[in-house]
């Protein structure tokens, strides 16, 4: 069977190799579509963010498709059922981007009837939008909170964002994606080319900064903006990866007198951690969240299908990654 594998920086390739046969809890399915993440795109262009990672390495993880078999001693899954699986399924040999995958039947959803195959992929993205919006920002009715980034997360936070009774503030270079957010419906967009930034927030909150800023990208610059236009016991999350060896530089003083609270946000599911005690430890971090993000897609609260702007079976996949690289769409849906 056909699957994509990352062979190291710059070399995607397309290989053959052996379906596997499922163990005892294991199911295999069949992959219907499969989205392409931006951290697969940035792992193919600068190398992966995550140190010690091995080549070659399996791509894909927000995929949607059909059991195909399923092991002895699993119980709830049955073939021909249509489902999404968490970042807790344990698909290290096996990559999505492929015909068959095996994963674990730990975090297993079905899928709900009126949700396609490529609505169902945006389910681990938005799953880990809503654990940057609500755990992360904690976020009440009424806040302000301020996104770096229109790309896909961007986007999908400021989805989520509306639908907790908050009010996004997206900020974003790319004008072809300006005109995407506002065709969204966003509210406020600043440009910071056109706008002061500081200035443009101010006027928005009325001189108090925003309850949280999102950065979706893994830059320091954005990162140290961030500190002038959040208020005073505001929260910053730091949601896209940067590449290794990234230096942040700020003023500790800032964040003890403004008492702002500066964290992560990675994916949901069972993660490991990188450094100090839990370096190599797993992390299991709000599952419940595929199920209410898949909720959100079935009751068209989130409509993902209008992020969708290109899609590609997976014999082309490398024009898929180039076009997510070079930001000449928002996202691309593979179809193995």
């Amino acid at each position: 069977m056909k699957a994509a594998f990352l062979y190291g920086v710059g070399d995607l390739r397309i290989i053959d190799i052996e379906e596997p046969a499922p163990g005892p809890n294991d199911i295999l399915v069949r992959i219907r579509a499969c989205g392409v993440c931006p951290t697969d795109v940035s792992a193919w262009v600068e190398g992966p963010h995550v140190p010690e990672t091995s080549y070659p390495r399996p791509l894909g993880h927000e995929w949607a498709g059909d059991v195909v078999k399923v092991g002895k001693d699993v119980k709830n899954f049955r073939e021909g059922m249509r489902i999404i699986g968490t970042g807790g399924t344990g698909f290290a040999s096996y990559c999505c981007v492929s015909e068959i995958s095996l994963l674990t039947s730990r975090g297993v959803v079905v899928i709900p009837d009126n949700v396609s195959y490529e609505e169902a992929t945006f389910s681990e993205p938005l799953a880990d939008c809503l654990h940057a919006v609500v755990d992360q920002c904690q976020v009440k009715i009424g806040d302000y909170i301020a996104i770096i980034g229109a790309g896909s997360m961007g986007l999908l936070q400021m989805m989520v964002t509306k639908n907790f009774g908050a009010t996004p503030i997206m900020i974003e270079l790319l004008k072809s994606r300006i005109e995407f957010v506002k065709d969204l419906g966003a509210e406020f967009v600043i440009d910071p080319r056109e706008e002061d930034i500081v200035e443009r927030i101010k006027e928005i909150t009325n001189g108090e900064g925003v309850h949280s800023a999102i950065v979706t990208i893994g830059n320091s610059l954005a990162i140290n903006q961030t500190f002038k236009i959040v208020r005073a016991g505001g929260r910053i999350i730091l949601f896209g990866g940067a590449p290794l060896g990234t230096i942040l530089e700020l003023d500790p003083n800032i964040i003890h007198y403004s008492e702002i609270c500066l964290t992560g946000s990675s994916g949901v599911g069972y993660w490991y951690g990188l450094s100090g005690i839990q370096k190599g430890t797993p992390i299991k971090r709000n599952m419940k969240l595929y199920q209410v993000a898949l909720n959100l897609i079935a009751e068209g609260r989130i409509p993902v299908s209008k992020l969708i702007t290109h899609r590609f079976s997976l014999d082309d996949i490398l024009k898929a990654f180039e076009v997510i690289r070079d930001k000449k769409g928002i996202k691309a849906i593979i179809f193995p």
